[in-house]
């Protein structure tokens, strides 16, 4: 029996698929990070104190003056700006010399002593009304010499920082904290003093005598230390002046 002849089944190509669509990602917002700026740079601190106000000159007037024997010198003007004033004296007599106000009545200042003298001393640091005249009363030749504050050395607040000196001295030492200061005169037999000009006031530190050796802790604010050597002026009066630490306890 003959079957009847079939044509072969066509084969079905495999259907193709269609991609699955993919669902968009979706990107979250990068944050940028906020650029870092530099540290402003900090100016320093500049004390506005008239005290440490900026004068570099002084009146043409106010260098050296220089005599001998008696005199009354009057100033052009009543001066009140800070200054340091040398006094130095020749010779073997008694000598005093009066900073007096322009009413020649209220003393600004004075300095009486015997011998031969040299020492360095603040005018008009605590801005009162400043000195109009000065009474030299003396025997032997002297010199004062005026200069501003500018001229002033510097004992910087730092542990460790050191500064030496002869007699009577007037040092610009600018601290906003409390700090330790040890003070050493071994040789001098004279009295020692230290005083301390703050922003308001003038007070003393520290008095010695014979080898003397002292340490304090200074007031906040502090703008100028002053050495003054007493009687007598003849002996070794060198002194050195350092910063030390201040000890804090263990924990």
């Amino acid at each position: 029996m003959v079957l009847p002849w079939r044509k072969p089944r066509a084969k079905k190509a495999p259907a193709q698929k269609a991609p699955a669509k993919k669902a968009p990602v979706k990107k979250a917002p990068v944050k940028k990070a906020p650029a870092k700026k530099a540290p402003a740079k900090v100016k320093p601190t500049v004390s506005t104190h008239p005290l440490m106000a900026p004068i570099t000159t002084l009146p043409e007037w106010a260098h050296t003056l220089m005599g001998s024997g008696t005199e009354i010198i009057e100033f052009p003007e009543t001066v009140t700006c800070p200054m340091v004033v040398q006094i130095s004296h020749d010779g073997p007599d008694r000598f005093q010399f009066q900073f007096r106000d322009a009413h020649a009545g209220d003393e600004v200042f004075a300095i009486t002593g015997t011998g031969s003298f040299n020492g360095r001393y603040s005018l008009n640091f605590l801005m009162r009304d400043g000195f109009r005249y000065v009474t030299a009363d003396a025997k032997g030749s002297w010199i004062l010499h005026f200069e501003p504050i500018s001229k002033m050395r510097v004992l910087k607040p730092e542990i460790g920082a050191t500064i030496e000196g002869v007699g009577s001295d007037v040092i610009q030492f600018q601290a906003d904290t409390p700090m330790r200061l040890d003070l050493s005169a071994p040789h001098s037999t004279s009295t020692v003093l230290l005083f301390g000009n703050t922003r308001g006031h003038r007070r003393r530190l520290l008095w010695g005598a014979n080898g003397f050796e002292g340490t304090v802790l200074t007031e906040p604010h502090t703008l100028a230390l002053e050495v003054v050597m007493g009687r007598p002026w003849e002996t070794d009066a060198r002194w050195t002046m350092t910063i030390g630490e201040i000890s804090r306890p263990q924990t």
